[in-house]
């Protein structure tokens, strides 16, 4: 519920107008929901926009903490760095933290691993300067070879220059990589120009076929929802319901991970 919260993704279920609500928000309006508290209430609200995540009729409800140890989980909770909570992925990194003691189990175990031992044993999350570099080289190339010009190529005293070039607002393509010519001091991009892709971005199929929490996919979210709305004149909310709908796709065995991307 707070890595919801301090992303602004905590919304008061207004069907008109959802806006996103603060914990703080949530202590204040508990008693007007009959909520025994903010987290009681904040887990109501996140209930309703992830039902399969936040599961209202878990039966894990039914344990009642003591006191004492209730004050001191929500005060461990609370007194965690806002930038916890904001940073990219961080949600997979915690449910990675909570899986090692399994992956421990199975390693020492020495069993044949099989599905049940598989997600947690071969989990691995990836560095976001990892993600990006892969996308800028792959669908950041994609774009920059239909944006840039021969002149540009040519023209171009240096990699920054045609990355500042090829960027937009959203997409700053930090990690895309040219190569000169020597002879003729023409650049080129160095992973190719993917001739064989799809001409439209409504056409592109992106696959993530072990997506874990959705590293990969949210990081080509946020790349193709600038790249659409600058293509097909459309508004933030189209272009991130577009790429949605038509072009990211996972697959994942680890019923928790897929949650998560979600």
């Amino acid at each position: 519920a707070r890595f919801l919260a301090e992303n602004d993704l905590l919304m008061y279920p207004d069907p008109e107008n959802p806006v996103p609500v603060s914990l703080e928000e949530c202590a204040e309006l508990a008693p007007d929901f009959g909520a025994e508290n903010a987290w009681d209430l904040a887990g109501r609200f996140a209930a309703e926009m992830l039902p399969q995540v936040f599961r209202a009729d878990s039966p894990v409800f039914e344990l009642k903490l003591p006191l004492e140890y209730q004050i001191e989980l929500e005060g461990l909770v609370a007194g965690l760095a806002r930038e916890v909570f904001t940073a990219s992925d961080s949600l997979g990194w915690v449910y990675q933290f909570w899986q090692t003691k399994r992956k421990d189990e199975v390693n020492a175990s020495e069993v044949k691993i099989g599905t049940a031992e598989l997600p947690a044993v071969t989990q691995l999350f990836t560095e976001p300067y990892m993600v990006e570099f892969l996308l800028d080289n792959a669908l950041g190339a994609w774009w920059t070879a239909r944006h840039l010009t021969e002149y540009d190529l040519k023209g171009a005293a240096s990699e920054e220059e045609l990355r500042q070039k090829a960027a937009i607002a959203g997409v700053p393509l930090k990690y895309l990589r040219f190569v000169r010519d020597q002879e003729s001091s023409v650049w080129r991009l160095a992973s190719g120009t993917f001739e064989h892709w799809p001409q439209r971005l409504s056409e592109l199929k992106v696959m993530d076929p072990c997506c874990g929490s959705g590293h990969f996919l949210v990081a080509a979210l946020l790349m193709l929802t600038p790249m659409r709305m600058q293509l097909e004149g459309l508004s933030a909310r189209e272009a991130v319901d577009a790429v949605l709908r038509e072009n990211l796709h996972g697959l994942e065995l680890d019923k928790r991970c897929v949650e998560l991307a979600a």
